[in-house]
């Protein structure tokens, strides 16, 4: 296998690498985490796959577990160990804090 079929030059492919590219499928997918991000979004606004409820100010809003605690340490902390399906913010988020969970999320894209 020469370096333009391996993607590596010549001194670093050895028997091991070329083994180990035999098995592997690499594909680039570009703007990959948006477009995923985006069909999240889409599927949080139909109600879909949605395992959590936030509660801001008597408001509920449905989302994605994994989604919030991949995007934000307080909510990885606040599922940590937690299985509820639903947490009330302290009444003290201030409005524009609570635009987060309008989905307007900059979180999902």
């Amino acid at each position: 296998m020469d370096e333009r079929a391996s993607g590596f030059p010549q001194s670093v492919s050895g028997n091991v690498l070329e083994k180990n590219m035999k098995c592997m499928l690499h594909i680039e997918i570009p703007n990959f985490g948006n477009t995923v991000l985006g069909c999240l979004n889409e599927q949080r606004l139909l109600g879909l796959y949605c395992d959590v409820s936030i509660v801001v100010k008597g408001q509920a809003f449905k989302a994605h577990r994994a989604v919030l605690a991949a995007s934000s340490l307080y909510f990885r902390d606040l599922f940590s160990g937690n299985s509820k399906n639903a947490f009330e913010l302290p009444g003290t988020v201030k409005k524009k804090k609570s635009k987060l969970f309008h989905y307007g999320w900059d979180l999902y894209s």
